[in-house]
């Protein structure tokens, strides 16, 4: 049991999201270093002279995030799993950090509301829109998934919320 494929899947997973390449705790979490860029690559898949660049870094990230180790159903379950806490965890840092949540020039916060749809905007346009811009829906679908099912565990009565966000962001992203 304990040398499952799943087990050996989240020992690899545990590796490639804390560890260097030479294998010491960095202290930095790799998976949200990767969730960071697909956030980055939204604005440069829109210019003309970056839109190159910023499909060979998405295509990176999905390398990074280990999609490819989804070969069976239980595997990819891990993998879900693991997206989930993820997102989850950008959640968490989103409604504690001051700066993200502040107002024009940090006057005031937002209200509760206003940050739910922002939060909901920002993982929608990293989970499904870049990979839309990019022709990857089906290749980040588990991501996908994940930050919708993380975004409605966070805020079960605000699936409106998500849907506005999508509706939103497409139109505005001509997708």
């Amino acid at each position: 049991e304990e040398r499952s494929p799943e087990n050996l899947l989240r020992q690899k997973l545990w590796e490639k999201r804390y560890l260097d390449k030479g294998g010491r705790i960095t202290g930095a979490d790799q998976f949200m270093a990767q969730w960071m860029e697909l956030s980055f690559q939204k604005d440069q898949l829109n210019s003309f002279f970056g839109r190159g660049r910023a499909e060979r870094k998405v295509r990176k990230v999905h390398e990074n995030l280990m999609f490819s180790e989804g070969t069976t159903e239980g595997l990819r379950h891990v993998l879900y799993l693991e997206y989930v806490n993820l997102v989850s965890l950008y959640i968490m840092l989103c409604q504690k950090d001051k700066n993200y949540k502040s107002l024009l020039l940090g006057i005031g916060t937002m209200k509760e509301e206003n940050l739910m749809a922002k939060i909901a905007r920002d993982i929608y346009k990293s989970a499904c829109a870049v990979p839309k811009m990019c022709s990857m829906e089906e290749d980040f679908e588990l991501l996908s998934r994940a930050a919708k099912d993380s975004f409605l565990l966070a805020f079960p009565r605000e699936s409106y919320l998500w849907t506005g966000a999508a509706e939103d962001t497409d139109r505005e992203l001509g997708l």
